[in-house]
Formats: C-alpha cells, structure tokens, sequence
C-alpha cells in the first residue's frame, strides 16, 4: 500500500469519500462559527479528516485495519454537534459531553450508510475527556488523536493552519 502524502492527492480523496458532507448546508454553516479562537468548526473538521486519514495509514502500515471512508465521513461531522454552542450549552462540561452526540445526530441526517462504527467514532471522540465513551474501534482512537493534534495545531501555531487552508477545493464548499 502506497501512503498518499500529496495534499492535492489527500484532499482529492476526502472531498470523493465525503461529498455529500461537504455539499450539505450544515457543513457550509460550520465555516461560519469560530473555533479553537483562530479557526472555523468547519476549517477544523476538514483538518481533522485529512490528519485522520494519514493516520490511518501509518496505522494500516502497521498492520491495523481501518475503514477509511467511515472515519473520514465521521471526521466531517464530528463537530457538527457544537454549531450554536453559545445558546445550546450552559457549560464547557456540557458542551464537551454533548456536542458529540449532537453531532451524531446531525450526521445521521447526512450520511445514507451510517452505522454503529460510524456513530461510536463520532460520539467517542472527546475521550479522555469523556471517560464513560470510549471509543470501541480503532476508528475512535485514531479521530480522537487526529481531534486533539488539529487543536494544538490550530491554537499553538496558527501560521500552520494558514498552511493547510491551501485547500482551496475543500475549503470553497463552506463559501459557496
């Protein structure tokens, strides 16, 4: 297997596996609200998917089987869930517990074939935070490192988020 580095090659890939997500209303609202202070949900979750996707493939060389399409449509929508925090939530505890499965709701409205790995994937991947949601694939685990990486990329070194904005085929679905 031949790891696909190539960021034009990369977000080829997740703008093929997550179409739908990225033409989706929901997804163009997310690139209207800021976060991580210095980026939008819907920049993040497009940085999200593709770190996940190279995750996975360093997890694939060594030897872990991963359903890229699945983790790369949950990547989408992970943070679907925390659109409007400011009025949804009372609390940062209460956002960190329920944007997740709010957006697991929202993907179900977006995603035909969506299923438990899917769903555990999105729904887990604020853990640790979570304790009581582990995720139970190797998809979960590789998200929420993925999650974690694109936060401190995002908050630490904001010039490295001006790096990956070069996507601009990805990143004109939020504009249109």
């Amino acid at each position: 297997m031949k790891m696909i580095l190539d960021k034009d090659k990369l977000n080829s890939e997740i703008e093929r596996i997550g179409e739908d997500i990225l033409k989706s209303d929901i997804f163009k609202k997310s690139f209207l609200q800021e976060h991580h202070y210095c980026s939008s949900v819907g920049e993040h979750q497009i940085h999200v998917a593709r770190m996940s996707y190279f995750l996975a493939q360093i997890a694939e060389k060594a030897g872990l089987a991963v359903e890229k399409e699945k983790l790369v449509k949950a990547a989408l929508c992970h943070d679907l869930g925390i659109l409007g925090r400011d009025h949804r939530f009372k609390s940062g505890p209460d956002c960190i517990n329920t944007h997740p499965l709010n957006s697991v709701d929202e993907a179900k409205l977006l995603i035909e074939d969506i299923d438990d790995k899917i769903c555990d994937t999105i729904a887990s991947h604020m853990w640790p935070l979570t304790l009581h949601r582990r995720p139970k694939y190797v998809e979960g685990y590789i998200i929420t490192l993925a999650d974690k990486i694109s936060a401190v990329q995002e908050t630490a070194f904001p010039w490295y988020r001006k790096k990956w904005q070069e996507c601009d085929a990805l990143l004109n679905h939020g504009a249109e």
